[in-house]
């Protein structure tokens, strides 16, 4: 067979494909080696791209060339037959005759081995098994490349699947400039110096919106792109917002209305129509996880279906297997699922039809609001650190079930969450407390709607404590990140609450209000109302309660030197030490440190931080390290002889407060609203800066902030850790980000664009600039990013 004929039986191969480089070699390298493959993935993926742009590849090198078998048109399973589809194979590679069957297309391909690409396998899975399964069998040079939302589960066959994911970012902006290039949209975004391009940013920008509510799904992009030409990108971003379904739809003039592929729709309708009466029910319950997750939380909420919970397990593996449920890595690296943007709205909308979103919206918020309860009960202990994780790892649910407790108006059970959810105390070990700031406002905002007409906003005590407990909460975190005056503010609406209603002082207010008071100005009022709180949480359900009083109540007293503050702080060890809280019991030595600090006990306040600082380490207490090194840089500079101070100690004192510094920018606190905290912080400076001259201490501060990832050695060891070398190789992730700052996004565009916390971003950006041995983001290019290689897989 000649070369044109080998490849005149395939579709046209022209257009871009990005992004799928390494799936494209994947595929040929297990085609050389086995005789199946599968690829598999969610509708609008590009399987079928994909394969055409494979079988075009190895056609010159197969005796019987490629050829494509389009399987969509065949009635669906059930009604198909193993005969049809070998007419259907008979028609493709032109085998075809009144005698066509199994023996004849044996005969065919055995005299002219090829690649076979069954294209759209899901809905007549059963017969084309059968059929591959005889072929494979009677023709051993043989090669099948499949395309289905579902594996063909021909393990004996030796199959082998590649599962299609939606491109990552970069890629699908890449996707999307070139289909909208190709349609003749002109877009600065795409130009040569788009990098410098005030335009081509804010293009950037709005394209990496898009392809995110798009999915990052080529056929989506493909389809949205077409309407560049007659209308601007933030008109497009609009309607996909709005209406995704009548917009993401083939504008082409000889499209077919019907098509599988004419409108987003479209595939979904066909996804639907394979799934059993069971998958479509859990398919429109999993619609109200906005996140992903893990395979029992999905069992567990979809129980309010009626079905029962192995039922649901196999629903669950359906809508898996079929790809219409796509699998990633939670926060915590566990296994989870989730529906893509796509599919949830679908799902959403099938829910909403029947009646059952209010339904569904309960179950999960009650689901994660018990989550939050236990935690409360169970965070005071030795399984401390898992239990705060776990919560953390939980937290997009969480303020989803807030939001759900809101709309259908379950005021108290949102306010209940919210308290829980601090009270755990997750969000000081694990970051969020941003997050848990804008949980809380919202929830105080929904008691502020107008009432109906003779209704007050608040309905009676029960509603009246719990809003003022989180006006309270919300003022205690927001006093944690620097910002008193609008914890007060918090603060005196929680008192006045309590007023209107002729209410006493409940424990969360004295604790807010004490706590805040310690914080923001070391102010020894603050200890007796801590004292109080330590006395009114005296339950046993309230137990973490009263262990966190107890450690605000000693701190307050290491603020301000009190006469008393190491004992109110070995007494606080105690009572941690007791519970075997890790947590707990290394801030516990953090407060004895500050109070052996303000006594001028030296060598007990370094031998307690030197303590904090080995558990926080060893549990990932970014918080909690941050305040310890600045208590080790306090503390070195109290050692400085005043007379002959050592220049090295002054040195490293000044690099510790810089790393701390960068830590504390990092973890997003304003430190100037954290009064003791903030002079401790001066004191360092004055003392250091009498010592050093100006050049050495400007050197000492930079490299602190530079190379802050490395404190803890240095505070631990006395001896400045050695400075690492430049590899000149990035993680996958790291490049990822590369790319997009390579393009103009800023920190917080990248941060958006791959579902990470500014933060994450910004350490990512350290270190990939170290590895690259870069001084600054402005030398990072495209040439640089060329000659970079990859190394591991993070």
């Amino acid at each position: 067979m000649s070369e044109n004929d080998r490849s005149a039986r395939l579709p046209l191969d022209y257009g871009p494909l990005v992004g799928r480089l390494a799936e494209e070699r994947r595929v040929m390298t297990l085609l050389d080696r086995n005789p199946l493959v599968t690829l598999t993935g969610t509708g609008g993926v590009g399987k079928t791209r994909l394969a055409v742009r494979i079988a075009n590849s190895v056609a010159a090198s197969m005796p019987g060339g490629a050829c494509v078998v389009e399987l969509a048109g065949l009635p669906p399973l059930g009604t198909t037959t193993v005969q049809q589809i070998y007419a259907a194979i008979g028609r493709a590679t032109g085998s075809f005759n009144q005698q066509s069957g199994l023996d004849v297309l044996v005969d065919y391909l055995d005299e002219h081995r090829s690649l076979l690409v069954l294209d759209n396998c899901e809905h007549v899975a059963a017969p084309v098994r059968e059929a591959v399964t005889a072929l494979l069998a009677g023709v051993p040079g043989l090669r099948i490349l499949a395309t289905s939302r579902q594996p063909l589960h021909l393990h004996e066959a030796g199959e082998q699947v590649v599962d299609l994911a939606p491109l990552s970012t970069t890629d699908a902006i890449e996707a999307f400039l070139a289909y909208a290039s190709a349609g003749g949209a002109r877009l600065a975004a795409g130009g040569t110096g788009a990098a410098s391009d005030p335009q081509a940013r804010a293009e950037l920008q709005q394209i990496t919106t898009l392809v995110e509510a798009l999915d990052r799904l080529p056929l989506a992009l493909r389809l949205a792109s077409a309407w560049l030409a007659t209308t601007s990108l933030a008109v497009l971003i609009h309607a996909v917002t709005a209406d995704r379904w009548h917009t993401v739809v083939d504008l082409r003039p000889e499209a077919e209305p019907d098509g599988r592929h004419s409108a987003l729709r479209r595939v979904d309708d066909w996804s639907w129509s394979l799934c059993t009466p069971a998958e479509q029910q859990v398919w429109q319950w999993i619609s109200v996880f906005r996140n992903p997750a893990a395979q029992h939380e999905l069992v567990a909420v979809c129980a309010g279906t009626g079905l029962a919970r192995p039922a649901i397990a196999r629903a669950v593996a359906g809508l898996r297997d079929k790809r219409i449920l796509s699998a990633g890595i939670g926060r915590d690296r566990v296994p989870r699922l989730y529906l893509l943007e796509t599919e949830r709205q679908y799902g959403a909308e099938k829910l909403a039809a029947a009646g059952l979103l209010p339904a569904a919206r309960a179950a999960h918020s009650s689901y994660y609001a018990s989550l939050t309860t236990a935690a409360v009960a169970d965070w005071m202990g030795p399984a401390e650190v898992e239990v705060l994780h776990g919560v953390h790892a939980q937290l997009d649910h969480i303020a989803n079930a807030v939001d759900y407790r809101i709309a259908d108006g379950e005021l108290v059970g949102a306010c209940t969450i919210v308290c829980d959810l601090t009270r755990s105390r997750s969000p000081f070990l694990c970051g969020g407390l941003s997050d848990v700031r804008d949980i809380a406002d919202r929830v105080i905002r929904a008691f502020h709607r107008p009432p109906p007409a003779g209704e007050p906003a608040v309905g009676g005590p029960q509603e009246a404590v719990l809003l003022a407990a989180t006006m309270a909460t919300d003022g205690w975190v927001t006093v944690t990140q620097g910002f008193p005056d609008r914890a007060f503010e918090l603060i005196a609406a929680s008192h006045k609450l309590h007023e209107q209603w002729q209410l006493e002082p409940t424990p969360p207010l004295l604790f807010a209000e004490g706590g805040a008071l310690a914080l923001a100005y070391g102010d020894p009022a603050a200890v007796p109302l801590l004292d109080a709180a330590r006395t009114a949480f005296d339950a046993p359900e309230t137990g973490g309660d009263h262990q966190m009083a107890t450690m605000m109540w000693a701190m307050a007293q290491g603020f301000i030197a009190a006469p008393d503050a190491e004992a109110a702080a070995a007494e606080y060890l105690r009572v941690a030490q007791g519970a075997q809280a890790p947590w707990n019991v290394s801030w516990a030595h953090w407060v004895r440190a500050l109070a052996a600090l303000g006594h001028h006990h030296l060598a007990d306040a370094r031998d307690q931080c030197r303590q904090a600082l080995l558990l926080q380490d060893g549990i990932g207490d970014l918080w909690g390290l941050t305040w310890s090194l600045l208590v080790a840089a306090a503390i070195v500079t109290e050692s400085l002889d005043p007379d002959r101070p050592d220049q090295r100690q002054a040195q490293r004192a000044a690099w510790l407060a810089a790393a701390a510094e960068e830590r504390r920018r990092l973890i997003g606190v304003r430190i100037a609203g954290l009064r003791p905290l903030a002079q401790l912080h001066e004191r360092v400076m004055a003392r250091v800066g009498a010592v050093l001259d100006p050049r050495t201490l400007e050197r000492q501060l930079d490299d602190g902030r530079r190379r802050h990832h490395q404190a803890v050695d240095y505070a631990l060891d006395d001896r400045r850790p050695a400075r690492q070398h430049p590899t000149g190789k990035l993680t996958r992730r790291q490049l990822e980000v590369a790319r997009l700052m390579v393009r103009g996004l800023t920190y917080a565009q990248v941060a958006e664009a791959l579902h990470l916390s500014e933060r994450t971003v910004e350490g990512y950006a350290a270190d990939l600039l170290h590895r690259l041995g870069l001084d600054k983001r402005t030398q990072l290019t495209q040439d640089v990013l060329d000659r970079a290689g990859t190394g591991d897989g993070g």
